[in-house]
């Protein structure tokens, strides 16, 4: 199964489900986000704690879809969005 979810802020997951050896599931996954900022251009280190946190959220994401955790649920995307918003209060500019 080759599915792509969006969550909130234009983030797209693409999940492949595959059954692995001993017929069990393997899900594996990608992320793709315009949230980073190319720090190279703005050269400022609230840039680089932006990112860090951007990643963070986006990590637990990839994380929650390959330990099969339904991401397309709206509470999902609910957290994700009060995530991204946290990030943004305490780090946006």
């Amino acid at each position: 199964m080759h599915k792509v979810v969006e969550l909130p802020e234009g983030i797209k997951v693409k999940l492949v489900s595959e059954i692995g050896l001993a017929k069990k599931p393997i899900i594996t996954a990608s992320i793709e986000s315009d949230l980073r900022v190319n720090t190279k251009r703005s050269g400022s280190k609230s840039a680089d704690i932006w990112n860090a946190a951007v990643d963070g959220v986006l990590n637990m994401i990839l994380a929650c879809a390959c330990a099969g955790i339904d991401i397309e649920k709206p509470s999902f995307s609910d957290a994700v969005q009060t995530a991204l918003d946290a990030i943004g209060n305490e780090y946006g500019e």
